[in-house]
């Protein structure tokens, strides 16, 4: 146990506590699932790391990567040691800070996919970004692994990195072959080749977390459901 120490009067001096800046991006509205998620993350990390301060900031708007810069902003502004990205259309078990920070990364991501069909995972394995190039949590891998770049939906990052690169940090760009890259793979990309940063996702993590999406339940859904009800009957016969 580290010693407690004191100033010349003999007051003993509290220990310096790591600030984490939360940053939340959003519209207007949250779902209700990611409101309860975020409330049960913060009391459990409060509860599990008293060394910690965490710092909740939002930014409402729909310009995505202004938002993003400002949250930065504030999170220097406080002089937080930490940024986490949590967009509000994520779902997360209340561990995932506590998780994240474990592993004493500069950058580590959960790997999500998009709130679409077919649905795809939001992280690339190189910068081709094709759909050979995506990367997938596979049920039952605990490991981390290192890639291109991933979605910023729920990522930790030191915040020393944001420290190091010029501003803007988040900017819609064109790639080479003149394609549209979004303000997540222009930061990555970043990352990697100015400061030789390396960029890891958490397939555990990524196994509990979801993405909040949109969906109009209609009577094929319904003889869908019952006809796999009757084959599992058949099954167990």
């Amino acid at each position: 146990m580290t010693a407690a120490l004191v100033d010349e009067q003999g007051v003993t001096i509290p220990p310096k506590l790591t600030k984490i800046a939360i940053a939340i991006p959003s519209g207007d509205l949250v779902p209700a699932g990611f409101a309860f998620d975020l409330c049960q993350l913060v009391g459990a990390t409060i509860a599990a790391r008293p060394d910690l301060e965490i710092k909740l900031s939002n930014i409402q708007g729909t310009i995505l990567q202004e938002s993003r810069n400002g949250l930065v902003d504030m999170a220097l502004k406080n002089e937080c040691d930490y940024l986490l990205f949590i967009d509000s259309d994520m779902r997360f078990p209340r561990t995932a800070l506590s998780r994240l920070l474990h592993h004493r990364l500069p950058v580590v991501a959960v790997n999500y996919c998009t709130r679409r069909s077919p649905s795809i995972p939001v992280t690339f394995k190189d910068d081709t970004h094709t759909l050979e190039s995506r990367v997938y949590s596979e049920i039952g891998n605990m490991e981390l692994e290192e890639v291109s770049a991933t979605g910023l939906g729920l990522v930790l990052f030191d915040l020393d990195i944001f420290r190091a690169l010029k501003r803007p940090w988040f900017a819609f760009a064109h790639n080479n072959e003149g394609q549209m890259i979004g303000e997540d793979i222009f930061l990555f990309k970043r990352i990697r080749e100015e400061l030789g940063i390396k960029v890891f996702v958490d397939h555990g993590l990524s196994q509990q977390s979801g993405h909040v999406g949109t969906y109009i339940y209609t009577m094929a859904d319904a003889l869908a459901a019952r006809e796999l009800k009757q084959a599992r009957v058949t099954t167990e016969e």
